[in-house]
């Protein structure tokens, strides 16, 4: 059980063009205990991540993640029992930054573009938690699913990414229900 919220908000970056602060909050009772993440993702207007921090609190235990991107790469910063530890990996070209537990960057995705039942996309994404690049593939059933949202039952198309276990319900391009299903998590938009 728990919440997630979040805010986007633009602003004029360089050279004209627009970047995106995504400033996300969850918090969740996962496996006995209370998981509270904090994220700020800076993004340009082709959903291109620039930086990244998340600040996870685990049983107040804290563990920050910070990335920074260049061009081709991503310098990641973990930093947790006061050791920091900095990786640099490769980025594909057009990589988008997903974060695994936070549904709010799911939804600006699915909200920017139109998914076509029983077709499958796929695109490299950067993965912070994981300090890696990796291919998902998203699918789209043939078919609506029935979701009880509040009082009324909505007909939501359902997505898929299989690698990671997750789906997705969205109902007029809002994400309606996040699944984790390799992890045990749901999360469900309140009414």
């Amino acid at each position: 059980m728990g919440t997630h919220s979040y805010t986007v908000t633009g602003r004029e970056g360089t050279g004209n063009s627009t970047e995106y602060t995504m400033v996300s909050t969850t918090d969740v009772t996962y496996k006995g205990e209370l998981l509270l993440l904090h994220a700020e993702y800076v993004f340009d207007h082709l959903y291109r991540p620039l930086s990244y921090e998340l600040n996870a609190t685990v049983e107040d235990k804290p563990t920050r993640i910070q990335a920074a991107f260049t061009q081709g790469e991503a310098v990641v910063t973990v930093i947790s029992d006061g050791d920091a530890v900095e990786l640099t990996e490769e980025v594909p070209e057009g990589a988008l930054l997903i974060e695994n537990q936070m549904p709010g960057y799911w939804e600006i995705l699915f909200q920017s573009t139109a998914l076509t039942p029983e077709k499958r996309y796929i695109f490299d994404a950067f993965i912070p938690q994981r300090g890696s690049a990796a291919r998902l593939t998203l699918t789209v059933d043939r078919e609506t699913s029935k979701l009880r949202h509040g009082d009324v039952e909505l007909d939501c198309s359902v997505v898929r990414e299989a690698d990671l276990g997750l789906v997705f319900y969205l109902n007029g391009g809002e994400l309606i229900q996040y699944r984790d299903d390799a992890n045990g998590v749901a999360m469900t938009k309140d009414s």
